[in-house]
């Protein structure tokens, strides 16, 4: 058994790893004369990255959670015409196109804790964005077992699924901007049936994405470890960020006991720990533009509050 004295400080360090690698590629949206890791832009022009990570799926049963995407856009923010919704965008000209090679296939849950992955990126006009069109074409759900799902795209999606830029993106002059796409695995496949129990009958596809720009500059990140009160770290314990009733995001912690979480806005949250068979926790936690919140939580069995409940 892993312990976590064993592995706190391994987790540690590959945790400031991990970080400093995400802000060593660019620190907000920066002048291109400022940065050398910018690309060369035409007058007139950004560059902007779009990355792609995971709130993960609470199944150990689950092997992989997949989503394929033939086409992304970014759309023009136009404040003037703010009040009439979506007709501000009904023009061409305020969509931009983002040049993928061919349809593109993610495993969601290759991206967990931290872990992103380059969707799209590409020089765009100077201007102010606040909604991504992603074009889902496939999606599909495999179980460790083999078994495979093929899920129904929602016909609604055929314009993209529509994922609001709040604040917008700012492109100026020779920037550099990212943004990060957190899909919620929890959320957008639902299971039909008990897949604790293996009995699934079925997946329906509903996706929910939240859209963070430049999020390296305007957000910070919560991460720790999870064990139990003998020591043992756990794996698959599940973390959910708390804002109000709401939920922010979701975690699994990992092999190690360790979960991460990015792309948070500055602000206090409350933090839930929880795994069956031990009992809930929640914290109160305060996160920081950029700045790495450490959370650690020792879970209790079930069996604990029990004997207490007896004396």
């Amino acid at each position: 058994m892993k312990t976590k004295k064993k592995q706190l400080l391994k987790t540690r360090i590959l945790g400031l790893i991990s970080l400093f690698a995400i802000l060593g590629l660019v620190i907000g949206c920066n002048e291109s004369s400022d940065s050398d890791l910018n690309p060369d832009t035409e007058p007139g022009n950004g560059y902007v990255v779009l990355k792609l990570t995971d709130a993960p799926f609470p199944a150990k049963s689950v092997a992989e959670a997949n989503i394929s995407v033939d086409w992304v856009q970014l759309l023009r923010y136009d404040g003037e015409n703010e009040q009439e919704g979506q007709k501000i965008h009904e023009s061409d000209s305020t969509h931009i196109l983002f040049d993928l090679e061919d349809t593109v296939t993610f495993n969601l849950l290759d991206l967990k804790n931290g872990q992103t992955a380059i969707l799209g990126e590409q020089e765009i006009p100077v201007d102010n964005y606040d909604e991504i069109r992603l074009h889902v074409v496939d999606a599909g759900i495999v179980l460790t077992s083999g078994a495979e799902y093929d899920l129904k795209v929602p016909s609604g999606d055929a314009s993209g699924l529509k994922i609001k830029l709040d604040p917008y993106l700012t492109v100026g002059d020779g920037s550099y901007s990212e943004v990060l796409l957190d899909f919620d695995v929890s959320r957008s496949f639902v299971v039909r049936g008990n897949l604790s129990k293996g009995k699934v009958k079925g997946f329906i596809f509903k996706p929910v994405v939240r859209a963070v720009p430049n999020y390296q500059a305007t957000t910070g990140q919560v991460e720790g470890i999870v064990s139990d009160t003998s020591d043992v770290v756990l794996e698959n314990a599940r973390l959910t960020l708390l804002s109000g009733e709401d939920t922010v995001i979701t975690a699994i912690t990992n092999e190690d006991g360790f979960y991460a979480m990015i792309g948070i806005l500055p602000g206090n949250y409350t933090l839930v720990s929880d795994m069956d068979e031990y009992i809930e926790q929640q914290v109160e936690v305060t996160v920081e533009k950029g700045e790495v919140t450490v959370q650690d939580f020792v879970l209790a069995p079930e069996d604990d509050d029990e004997e207490n409940v007896d004396e």
